[in-house]
């Protein structure tokens, strides 16, 4: 029995000694940097893809040498090692030289299996699912750039300075882990586990990461820096883009990734995208993409995404890392150009699971608690790269000079002026409650408050006074409303007003900020109605894009100018959005009372309100 064991053990250890690993990284020659997505072959084309920051591995038998290649490089073949770091050339050509060879474009039909795939291998086309993501988003100076100016080093002080900068600390960093869960269709929910911001106190930052491409390259439009492009993998996409084969590689599992480049073809008069994409045989899914806009954006500012995807199980590919290029052309330092490198990590992905579906879908965002205070414990555990020297030192350097200017307290005063506020700790000033001016009342002038949630999540209280120096008269309002929950989802609230409206209004003074022109019309108003009202609302969001509102309201409007009246006019009963109007029969004069009293009911839509009943609009003449 135990010759037996001997004679086995002696085969799996002749066997696992045949196998070997080799690992290493690829990076640009002249930056220094991993250069992702590059075919690794070995062995008849059997090979692999390097990932988004450079790194391959691999086991194979007795590998004598490697291949490496990838759009835009010169084909490199070195001896194996099992640990090495591979330097590819760039080429002095790019995609935008295009070759038009006869016969049928082998690549159209790679195309065509990716688009008619397109729905299945969509991420949001799961029925749910969780992960985890880091993100990592560097400004600093643009490598390429300097490298080219190195020989300034000796004969100018300056630049010699700026390198010595540069080469310690970023100019800016910021970090975030993040949850998201997805439930379909559409329903999502992220929550922000972690974050940092070197300057800032306060997130301010948090997303501008995310919001600089599209979580996948599978919707029919991508996001890149705010603006939409047509996604070249469309079936009305194709006739527009010209598709070209570049490479293929067989992987150690037999199946086959399809190297094709596209661009926008000449003449097609579109905004579109440049690019390399991977596809794989199974199931035509991405394996990774690159794109960027064909045409140079003219402010110097351009941006170059990469997405990396994983297999996840049997035909399933999800998102695994992606990569965000901001080339800052027209922002210099010593004549060097910043860029922006962003780098986000996704991980802990559970698909069609019971967990994973379990979120409340009226919670778009979430912060979780701690997210601020203990970010640095969090960040060390889920960092998927290394914390470097350069890193530290930015945040030391940038999180001092922060705290010396202040800079999250003028962000927070900025945003406050954006919305018509000035925030006075725990309470707020409406700027528009300060100053107006119109016909009847001339100059008038008030101050308001509100409370904000530095006191409180749970409640706020607003009050306001003001004062017309033609009409001479007092104006005054006050409510306060009760939160039902911290994200303020549900809430129950009262406001009081002796004010004046405009005649033919049916809402009170409108919060509109000092940039609207619609502000300025008030000055030419002169028909007011005095308005002792009182009004009840209950606001609930019950998803997040869905929010709906209830009110009861008493209204008293007594006119201060001259009106006519059709004394033929019936008075109508309670009716449901309207209300029991009287009017006095009164004709050619001022004076008369109208009381209404009733309740409105609303639905807003992804932020976009849903008229489902009116108030009585009936004016008085």
């Amino acid at each position: 029995m135990s010759r037996n064991i001997f004679i086995i053990w002696l085969v799996f250890l002749s066997l696992t000694s045949l196998s070997q690993t080799y690992e290493g990284q690829v990076i640009h020659s002249e930056t220094k940097r991993g250069v992702p997505f590059a075919n690794i072959r070995y062995d008849n084309n059997q090979g692999v893809i390097s990932d988004i920051d450079g790194y391959y591995a691999f086991s194979a038998e007795n590998v004598d040498s490697i291949t490496v290649s990838y759009v835009g490089f010169e084909t490199l073949t070195v001896a194996a090692k099992k640990t090495q770091q591979i330097e590819l050339k760039p080429k002095a050509i790019d995609l935008s030289e295009v070759v038009i060879r006869p016969g049928l474009n082998p690549a159209l039909r790679i195309v065509e299996n990716v688009i008619e795939n397109r729905d299945r291998n969509n991420p949001e086309s799961i029925e749910n699912y969780s992960m985890k993501a880091y993100d990592k988003l560097v400004f600093t100076i643009h490598e390429d750039s300097l490298a080219k100016k190195r020989d300034k080093l000796e004969s100018d002080t300056s630049f010699r300075e700026l390198v010595k900068f540069f080469d310690k600390q970023h100019l800016f960093l910021v970090e975030n882990v993040t949850e998201t869960k997805y439930e379909y269709p559409r329903k999502r929910q992220e929550k922000v586990l972690a974050t940092r911001t070197s300057g800032f106190q306060s997130p301010v930052f948090t997303f501008l990461l995310s919001q600089l491409q599209s979580n996948s390259f599978y919707k029919k439009q991508i996001q890149i820096a705010g603006k939409t492009y047509i996604n070249p993998f469309l079936k009305g996409s194709m006739p527009k883009y010209w598709f070209r084969m570049e490479d293929t590689i067989v992987h150690q599992a037999g199946d086959t990734g399809f190297i094709v480049s596209y661009r926008p073809r000449k003449g097609v008069n579109f905004e579109g995208l440049k690019g390399v994409v991977t596809v794989n045989n199974k199931g035509w899914a991405f394996e990774n993409i690159t794109a960027e806009p064909a045409e140079a954006d003219a402010a110097g500012i351009n941006i170059k995404i990469e997405q990396n995807y994983q297999e996840i199980s049997n035909n399933r590919w999800f998102p695994s890392q992606q990569n965000t290029m901001i080339f800052l052309g027209t922002v210099q330092a010593n004549g060097i150009p910043l860029i922006g490198r962003g780098k986000r990590y996704i991980f802990d992905v559970s698909v069609n699971s019971k967990d994973a579906g379990k979120f409340n879908p009226a919670i778009a965002l979430d912060y979780a608690k701690g997210a601020m205070e203990n970010a640095g414990e969090v960040l060390t555990n889920f960092r998927r790269v290394p914390f470097t020297e350069k890193d530290l030192e930015t945040y030391r350097v940038i999180d001092s000079l922060g705290k010396a200017e202040n800079l999250s307290g003028r962000i927070e005063s900025a945003r406050a002026l954006i919305n018509g506020e000035v925030k006075l700790g725990m309470v707020s000033l409406p700027l528009n409650s300060l100053v107006d001016k119109n016909r009847h009342e001339g100059w008038r002038v008030g101050l308001g408050l509100k409370t904000n949630r530095e006191l409180s999540d749970y409640f706020g209280l607003s009050a306001y006074g003001a004062y017309g120096f033609k009409d001479k008269a007092l104006k005054y309002g006050a409510g306060g409303s009760i939160f039902f929950d911290r994200y303020r989802r549900h809430s129950l609230g009262y406001q009081y007003k002796n004010d004046l409206v405009e005649a033919g209004e049916f809402t009170h003074r409108k919060n509109l900020s000092i940039t609207d022109p619609r502000t300025y019309r008030n000055f030419g108003v002169k028909a007011f109605s005095e308005s002792v009202s009182q009004q009840v609302t209950f606001k609930t969001r019950i998803r997040a894009a869905i929010k709906l509102s209830a009110s009861l309201q008493a209204e008293e409007l007594s006119p201060v100018f001259t009106y006519s009246f059709d004394g033929h006019m019936q008075p109508e009963g309670f009716r449901f959005g309207g209300g029991r109007v009287k009017n006095p029969l009164c004709s050619g004069r001022t004076g008369g009372t109208t009381t209404k009293k009733g309740g409105d009911f609303g639905l807003e839509v992804a932020g976009a309100p849903v008229e489902l009943s009116k108030r009585n609009q009936r004016k008085n003449g």
